[in-house]
Formats: C-alpha cells, sequence, structure tokens
C-alpha cells in the first residue's frame, strides 16, 4: 500500500511542476492574437531548472519505484538539497557572514582591483599609440 501512495506522490509532484513549466513557458497573447509576452526561458537558472530537477526526480521515482518500492525513498533528496541550499545560500546572507568575510579578505580585495586598473590603464595607453601611429599614415 506504501508504494502505490508513494507513486500517487510522485506522479502528482512531478506532473505539479511540469504544468507550472508549461504554463510559464507559454506565450501570452492579446485579444487580436498578437503575441504580448513570449513566456519564460526555461533554459535560465533558478526556479525553472529546479522544476526541471523535479520532474526528472519524479520520472526516477516512478520508473525505480515499480522495481523496488524502496527507491520511493529518492524523495528525500528534495528537503535534504533544500537545506543544504539554505545552510550555503540563504543563512550567511540573513546572518551577514559576507560581511565578514569581505573584511577578512579586504586587502587582497585592494590589491586585486588595484592591479585590474594598472592593466586596464596599460591597454588604454597601448591603444592610444595605435591610434596616433594610424593616424600619422
Amino acid at each position: 500500500m506504501a508504494g502505490v501512495t508513494s507513486a500517487g506522490a510522485s506522479l502528482g509532484a512531478g506532473l505539479l511542476a511540469l504544468r507550472a513549466l508549461s504554463t510559464a513557458g507559454q506565450a501570452m497573447r492579446d485579444a487580436q492574437g498578437k503575441v504580448v509576452d513570449g513566456g519564460a526561458d526555461l533554459a535560465t537558472q533558478g526556479y525553472y531548472s529546479y522544476a526541471h530537477d523535479v520532474v526528472y526526480l519524479a520520472c526516477a521515482c516512478l520508473v525505480l519505484g515499480s522495481l523496488h518500492p524502496a527507491f520511493f525513498y529518492l524523495w528525500v533528496l528534495v528537503p535534504l538539497y533544500v537545506a543544504y541550499y539554505a545552510a550555503t545560500f540563504v543563512l550567511p546572507m540573513l546572518v551577514g557572514g559576507r560581511r565578514g568575510e569581505a573584511q577578512a579578505g579586504g586587502s587582497e580585495d585592494r590589491q586585486a582591483n588595484q592591479r585590474r586598473q594598472l592593466t586596464a590603464e596599460e591597454r588604454k595607453a597601448k591603444r592610444a599609440q595605435v591610434r596616433r601611429i594610424q593616424s600619422r599614415r
């Protein structure tokens, strides 16, 4: 019975993510049939990438779950990934860890910026020399 419930949950989550992707990718048209909005670019990173992952995971769970019910535990990957993402990306921004990293590496950042500025100035000087030589011809 647990396998049937897991299969229904996998199918439901996969269909929900697929429906969200198809709705987001559709073009919106006005009353005359002209395209108002071309729809979202589904190849971008972020929400649509995660929705694609949910569709793939649902398919994997359905296919592998038909072989053995234990494969439905693959769905544990979703909350684990959300927790990992929150701990490595969202939580440091909320706590202010980014500021501490920037203060610790401040002198290195300044040196790197100074090097970039010097190379940019050198390139600008070389371009000016080339332009002067070309204008003399």
